[in-house]
């Protein structure tokens, strides 16, 4: 039973997987990272698709790229500016990130950032972005 099981599930991934491909080949849309208005302007398909939902996760498997940071960056801010979403949750612990956003006006960014963030949230592009 666990063969036919297996066989089952592995067809209906496939399925699923060639769909999404599909999906993707798509929507997809050549990112412009030579300065930051041709990037924000390359994101403005991206942000179309999902300015409907409630939930948008944005992750990666890199943790460490600069220019992943600096797309996320860009994604986000759209987000919040162009749709109005007002909530960033961060892959950190939830009593670090309380001290760091009722201190953000009043203590060194630096210093909040090296005591209160992972270590992949310690660049120079997070930094622009709590600023």
């Amino acid at each position: 039973m666990k063969n036919i099981l297996f066989i089952s599930l592995f067809f209906v991934t496939s399925i699923f997987n060639a769909q999404i491909v599909k999906q993707i080949s798509k929507d997809k849309t050549d990112l412009d990272f030579s300065n930051d208005s041709s990037l924000s302007n390359s994101l403005n398909h991206l942000v179309k698709k999902v300015k409907n939902n409630r939930v948008v996760a944005i992750g990666e498997d890199t943790h460490g790229t600069s220019e992943y940071y600096k797309l996320r960056y860009e994604i986000t801010k759209k987000l919040i500016q162009e749709q109005g979403f007002n909530t960033i949750i961060l892959e950190n612990t939830y009593g670090d990130i309380e001290i760091l956003t009722s201190s953000l006006q009043s203590e060194n960014i630096n210093d909040l950032m090296s005591k209160h963030l992972f270590s992949i949230y310690q660049t120079t592009e997070m930094k622009e972005f709590l600023l």
